[in-house]
């Protein structure tokens, strides 16, 4: 146990350290290398660093940092942009609730309405297609959900 949660305080290295920097670029010189004070993987470091992270990242996680290399303002802009959200943000009514059809067919309704968004933001189809779209996602499951949802909800609730 206690070299479980070792490992796991590793992977939370926070930004910027020794550990972090380790396990998000590699060895300097080999998988990365400094341009303009940030790190760049190297070639190496694209084909093995990168699929080393994957699974790493979802064990546990430092808080992800507003850092764009190359770019110091965007950093106070994207801060600015997220903490307007705060105040406006809604929690989802559906979060922590079981929905069978979801977990089925979820992810595919998910690339549906994602694709269906960027062929009108892309121009491949018009705005006026959305009543469509949003017809056809219920239709695929989307209503199904909803009503899980909401017998899920109310059994929590009772």
């Amino acid at each position: 146990m206690k070299m479980l949660l070792e490992v796991l305080n590793w992977c939370a290295s926070p930004f910027g350290t020794e550990a972090w920097m380790y396990r998000k670029f590699g060895i300097e010189g080999r998988d990365f290398e400094y341009r303009d004070g940030s790190p760049v993987l190297t070639k190496t470091g694209n084909s093995e660093t990168a699929l080393g992270e994957f699974p790493l990242q979802y064990f546990t996680e430092c808080p992800l940092p507003l850092y764009y290399s190359g770019n110091p303002t965007m950093t106070d802009t994207v801060y600015e942009s997220l903490s307007t959200w705060v105040d406006r943000g809604l929690p989802n009514p559906a979060y922590g609730l079981y929905s069978p059809t979801n977990s089925t067919t979820g992810p595919a309704l998910g690339t549906f309405a994602t694709n269906a968004i960027n062929d009108v933001l892309l121009g491949r189809a018009k705005v006026s297609s959305w009543k469509g779209t949003v017809r056809e996602w219920r239709r695929r499951g989307g209503d199904a959900i909803r009503r899980e949802n909401q017998q899920a909800l109310a059994a929590r609730s009772s």
